[in-house]
Order: structure tokens, then sequence, then C-alpha cells
């Protein structure tokens, strides 16, 4: 995949480690039995190599990735965790930060192949948008606040608006989804939402959700065998 700006290459590289850990059942299975090997292993072992990784900085946390890399068994299904899921050689350290810490680092002057297309990402920041939207909505309805727009020709009506909410605890703008920037983290700060409840009450987002399911990848029985196989 060619692109022409050299900046992109960073957001591109980290829409593919974030999509394919939000859609790819298999990809998500395989990290957690890297991570239950690595701990099982040797406990104490694994929960200081995951201390000292949360501390360091980003250009630190690689440096200690490549260290650890040198160990034969890391090594191993580091490689085979990049060899099945199509991610390059030059993945593996970010790969080893991303198993012991959840962090997503990419590679900022090579650009990996296979990145999801842009506009099924902002589909999918749209539909955690409106998720996230309508929790608050519900949250600040029980707080008493009115979720219509306040009538201007009223602006000194009784009653709590959300258009009077400060800066800090308004709902999420509509206007953040048109930006190119990456919102994946802000949307997922406060944890993983109910989804499922909210597909019954909001038409949209029951769309978009039906529309996501054809991106989705299953743990099939086979993949699974084969993964167990693989990180035994």
């Amino acid at each position: 995949m060619k692109t022409k700006d050299p900046r992109d290459i960073p957001e591109k590289n980290y829409v593919k480690l974030w999509w394919i850990s939000q859609v790819n059942a298999p990809f998500r299975y395989a990290r957690d039995l890297i991570r239950e090997k690595w701990r099982s292993l040797d406990n104490v072992a694994f929960a200081k190599a995951v201390t000292i990784m949360e501390e360091l900085k980003p250009p630190q946390q690689l440096v200690e990735a490549n260290i650890l890399l040198e160990s034969q068994l890391i090594l191993n299904d580091i490689c085979f965790l990049a060899q099945e899921f199509n991610f390059e050689d030059f993945w593996l350290p970010y790969l080893v930060v991303y198993i012991l810490t959840g962090k997503i680092l990419v590679p900022l002057d090579k650009l990996s192949k296979n990145i999801p297309s842009q506009h099924v990402l902002r589909m999918r920041k749209v539909f955690l948008w409106r998720v996230k939207e309508w929790n608050q909505k519900e949250k600040l309805k029980k707080e008493g606040y009115r979720t219509r727009r306040k009538d201007s020709s009223n602006m000194y009506g009784k009653g709590k608006y959300m258009d009077d909410l400060p800066v800090g605890k308004k709902v999420l703008s509509e206007d953040l989804i048109m930006l190119d920037e990456n919102i994946a983290d802000i949307l997922f700060e406060d944890g993983k939402e109910d989804v499922n409840s909210v597909t019954k009450k909001v038409n949209l987002v029951k769309k978009d959700a039906e529309r996501l399911k054809k991106e989705l990848i299953q743990l099939s029985p086979q993949s699974k065998r084969k993964l167990d196989k693989i990180f035994s």
C-alpha cells in the first residue's frame, strides 16, 4: 500500500492494529493465549516485565521489547502471531508491547500492508460515538437534564438543559467524528459500552451494528484448534 504523505504512515499503521483488535476474534484469542502462556511459565517474571514496560516511555518500551525478543520463546510466539495475522517483521517489538500492556505503538516510517479501508474505520468511530452519546444522554436525563435543545426565544426558561452543561460534561459532539485524528482512545477511555442494550433502543445504532457485523471475524472451532496448537 502506497501513501503520498509520510505523515499518514503512523495513523494507517495504528488503524491496522487497532482495527484487528476490534473485529478479529481469532487475533484476540491468540493474544490472550500468549499472555496466559507467558504468565504460566513464570508468573513473577511476567508480572515484572509488565510492570517495567508500563513504567517506560514509548521509545524505551521498544528497546525493552527488543531485549525480550532475544528469548527464543517470546520470539517464536511473536513471529507466529505476526505470520498468522499478516504483520511484517518490523512489527515484532510493537506486538510485544501490545501483548504486555495492551498499548498500541506503531512503526513510524514503514507502512504495513493490508490496512483496513478508512471508510470502514470511520463507520466504526461513528458507531462508537452514537453508543457513547446515547449512554451519556441517558445518565444526564436521570440527573434531571432536558435532552431537547433550548428554545432560542426563551433563553431564560426554567429547567436544566444539556446546552447549559459545562464543557467538561458535554456529550460528545458529532464534529469530533469529522476530524481526521484518531478518536479510538477517547471513545474507550471509560471502558467498553453496553452495546447490546443500546441497539434495542436506538435504531441508528442498530443499523450501524448490522453493517459492522459484516466486518467481524468470529472464532471458529477450526481456528481455535489451530491457535491452541500454535501457542500451546
